[in-house]
């Protein structure tokens, strides 16, 4: 199968800039936080989670450990987590944060599409492979399912959450009308996402099945937020007004003034969310 279009698809371009540190990634995960009704992502994506102990899990694109420091209260003593990121930043992220939560796991720097060759892990590993929102950066996709099934055991599962059609695209929406192409991480179709799923997992998986959640639309009612969000895209979430260059500067203003308007004809900056999980074995 061949992936359709998602610009910047390759790993170490996202490792050394989108997600170098934890910033941009958490500028979107706030926005779901903050304005998001119902259970947060990571405690509906843990009931998912197998209840069996002793269980072991790897996840892959792990970016800063939130699922786990979300869910630690939740995570059984005869767990053995190990959690890799091509991101030296997200690792030392996760590894703090963990930590600071008392889970113990196993960090490891990988890239996906290496799974299947890598010496570090065995066959037949691991119970539980958790790929949350990230199989659709991964530049070929075959590969890195082909690693998973290496390494779960008989039995073993594959949870593998990503996005559908529509999802956040009222913001997206709002970054093309005033980033230039170039300067941002446009979406195109994900490589894999919710209508597309099935077909990559079928072929290296005896059984898949999608669970979506019904997730309300996102009502933002603060402009700050909707900002942060874009400048999330262009990898500059966080930065201080000072240390922006007078173009990337220019073009957030010009953000901030479309969403102040719409705030000031509307209640809420209303954006629409399509999320799941596929679960393979």
């Amino acid at each position: 199968m061949t992936a359709p279009r998602f610009p910047e698809r390759d790993p170490r371009t996202l490792a050394e800039g989108q997600y170098r540190t934890e910033a941009n990634l958490r500028a979107r995960a706030v926005l779901h936080e903050r304005f998001g009704t119902g259970a947060p992502w990571h405690d509906w994506l843990f009931g998912w989670l197998p209840e069996a102990t002793p269980l072991r899990v790897l996840e892959i694109g792990c970016g800063g450990g939130r699922f786990w420091q979300d869910n630690a209260g939740r995570v059984p003593d005869g767990w053995q987590l190990t959690l890799t990121d091509l991101s030296p930043g997200m690792l030392e992220a996760a590894r703090t944060g963990l930590g600071a939560r008392g889970l113990t796991a196993r960090f490891e720097r990988l890239d996906a599409t290496a799974l299947e060759t890598d010496d570090r892990f065995e066959d037949g590993a691991f119970d539980l492979v958790l790929a949350n929102h990230m199989l659709y950066h991964v530049p070929d996709i075959d590969a890195a399912l082909q690693g998973v099934r290496r390494v779960l055991a008989p039995g073993g599962r594959l949870l593998a959450a990503t996005n559908g059609a529509g999802h956040m695209q009222e913001l997206w929406d709002l970054a093309r009308a005033h980033l230039p192409r170039e300067r941002w991480l446009e979406r195109g179709r994900l490589a894999f996402d919710l209508e597309n799923g099935l077909d990559w997992l079928k072929p290296h998986f005896d059984t898949v099945e999608l669970h979506r959640r019904d997730d309300a639309p996102l009502e933002i009612t603060e402009v700050g937020a909707v900002v942060d969000y874009v400048a999330s895209l262009v990898g500059v979430a966080g930065a201080p007004a000072e240390e922006l260059d007078p173009e990337t500067a220019e073009l957030l203003a010009a953000v901030r003034a479309r969403v102040a308007s719409t705030l000031g004809e509307h209640p809420a900056f209303h954006v629409r969310r399509v999320t799941g999980v596929f679960e393979a074995s």
